[in-house]
């Protein structure tokens, strides 16, 4: 005879939806109660933050300014290569009867050069030839005032310049080799454009001198290096061809004999007068004068965060423990 008002119809549907949220197991969150949890730990919440912050201020403060020297280079054209490897054709291969090595490498020396720049072997030589093993793995800081390094005293002894190891350490020599290859390594950069086939190598350090210093070595001990390679394997081509020569009693074998003896001579004589070997330095490696990290804003913002998130978590997870057990 009564019919049911709109609004006690809607006010049913909303007590059924509420009885249905309860049967779900309250998987809705309440977002109000969740908010008077949070406020009622305003004060650990505040502290933690406060903590984490000074402590995050603190940390990123007292890492040591790292910076970076770099410098570009250009690959050197090898045209007396290109001439032996022409002249080595036109003998219609008599170059590799004769066992030497004059039709060029199949791998880019560049390449190659790059490879042995990251190899174990050579950089295990530059720290040798250089002594860079206390700088790289006896070192605490730079003081920036003095331009010195800050050694750490319980390592070495930077005064008599002895290491302070223990006798009775067993392999204590491959010990530190192996971690001064670790941190040369994990500091040294080298890329080659693709594109305009530069080459560039950085180096990030502490010390902005010992930084250039780095790069500034390892560009002339590759050239030298690679340098070197090429002249060993020029006089033994040639030690080998004169046997040869020697040999023979063919007038035109000699004379191809005689070609390849003069194209290596010239390779050599080459070798020697250029400094920039394989490498030419466009723009070389400078002190720098700003870091490059660490970022210490970013870091104090981290931290703050993280202990504003890790302190709200906490409230909630002690709330939900108190209520639940």
């Amino acid at each position: 005879m009564y019919g049911s008002s709109p609004l006690s119809v809607k006010s049913k549907n909303r007590h059924n939806e509420a009885m249905d949220i309860r049967e779900r197991g309250g998987d809705v969150i309440d977002l109000k109660k969740l908010w008077f949890v949070v406020w009622g730990g305003r004060w650990f919440i505040l502290i933690v933050t406060v903590l984490s912050s000074v402590a995050t201020i603190y940390f990123a403060f007292t890492i040591q300014n790292i910076y970076r020297s770099e410098a570009l280079l250009a690959p050197v054209s090898n045209t007396e290569k290109t001439n032996i490897s022409s002249i080595a054709g036109q003998l219609g291969g008599l170059g590799s009867l004769a066992g030497v090595s004059i039709t060029g490498k199949s791998t880019d020396p560049v390449v190659v050069s790059i490879e042995i720049l990251k190899s174990r072997a050579f950089i295990y030589d530059f720290i040798r030839d250089h002594n860079l093993t206390a700088r790289l793995i006896a070192t605490k800081s730079w003081d920036r005032d003095k331009l010195e390094w800050v050694y750490d005293e319980e390592v070495y002894d930077p005064k008599k310049s002895t290491w302070l190891y223990s006798a009775e350490q067993e392999n204590s020599q491959n010990i530190k080799q192996w971690n001064a290859y670790k941190k040369l390594s994990n500091s040294l950069s080298i890329n080659k454009n693709i594109s305009s086939g530069l080459v560039s190598i950085s180096f990030d350090s502490m010390s902005p001198a010992f930084a250039r210093t780095v790069v500034d070595l390892l560009v002339n001990d590759i050239n030298e290096y690679m340098r070197d390679e090429d002249i060993n394997e020029a006089k033994m081509s040639i030690n080998y061809l004169q046997g040869q020569l020697e040999k023979t009693s063919i007038s035109d074998m000699k004379l191809v004999f005689y070609q390849l003896i003069e194209q290596q001579t010239k390779k050599i004589m080459l070798a020697e007068v250029r400094d920039e070997y394989v490498f030419k330095v466009i723009d070389p490696p400078v002190e720098p004068i700003e870091k490059i990290k660490p970022r210490r804003a970013i870091i104090c913002i981290v931290g703050f965060f993280l202990g504003l998130g890790l302190s709200v978590v906490l409230v909630i997870l002690r709330s939900w423990v108190k209520n639940n057990y």
